[in-house]
């Protein structure tokens, strides 16, 4: 249990913070995007 712990915790190191900012900058942008045409179609 131990070792797959540490196993998760190297893997997820590799993953830079500028890899994972991008994407959460990618999904904060279409997140936004459905917000605007929900807010669009409800003027309707």
């Amino acid at each position: 249990n131990e070792k797959a712990l540490e196993n998760v915790n190297n893997n997820y190191g590799k993953e830079d913070i500028e890899t994972i900012s991008k994407r959460f900058n990618e999904n904060l942008a279409e997140w936004l995007e459905i917000l605007k045409n929900i807010e669009e179609l409800s003027e309707f």
